[in-house]
């Protein structure tokens, strides 16, 4: 039942107003999750991009909109192990650039008028398929994530483009913009599949 709602919140989303403020612009989400400080544990990658996806925010302004869509407790994180100031400088950076937004809040509308999403949440492996847009799954060695550990989860992780650093993340981009997405006929056909109802949502 869950799975059929986030299918539905999704796809109904598409009739209401997007949150992006720019139409003519390539429109990508990057949402870190929390667990920087949880090395055994955590899939958090953000300490090792966050200040060179600034730097490709403002690389690419003039052509792509980014969405900063942080899990709720990384600003708690941040805070304890960077200080008050610098976390809350770096959110206002990303509120405060001209192609770049931080919802905080639903994501309802933010999937659906998207054009793609980088992250490193597990929760996210197949929510996001549901807007059935190129997504790549951050990655902080080659081993599968230890958060993805059932059958469906790992398929859609397996529906992901798989980065290791910001040139994979770089080479992503750029290929949204070039429109080049190679995984796209699997990725339907997974999602056709597996996950659109009355199929494995039922």
């Amino acid at each position: 039942v869950y799975k059929r709602q986030i299918y539905d919140y999704i796809n109904n989303a598409k009739i209401n107003k997007s949150p992006w403020k720019f139409d003519d612009k390539i429109k990508i989400i990057w949402a870190p999750h929390h667990s920087i400080d949880e090395d055994s544990l955590g899939t958090s990658t953000f300490e090792t991009i966050c200040f060179d996806m600034i730097d490709l925010a403002k690389k690419y302004k003039e052509r792509i909109e980014f969405c900063f869509k942080p899990h709720p407790a990384l600003i708690d994180r941040l805070i304890d192990i960077w200080g008050k100031e610098k976390a809350m400088n770096y959110y206002e950076l990303w509120s405060t650039m001209p192609n770049t937004f931080i919802c905080d809040g639903a994501y309802n509308e933010l999937f659906a008028f998207s054009d793609g999403m980088i992250h490193d949440c597990c929760s996210f492996v197949y929510e996001y398929l549901f807007a059935n847009k190129p997504v790549m799954f951050i990655c902080k060695d080659k081993n599968i994530p230890i958060g993805i550990n059932s059958e469906l989860g790992l398929a859609c992780f397996k529906q992901h483009y798989h980065g290791y650093n910001i040139s994979d993340i770089e080479s992503f981009i750029i290929s949204i913009m070039n429109h080049n997405d190679l995984m796209e006929n699997e990725r339907q056909k997974f999602v056709a599949r597996y996950l659109v109802p009355p199929n494995r949502l039922s």
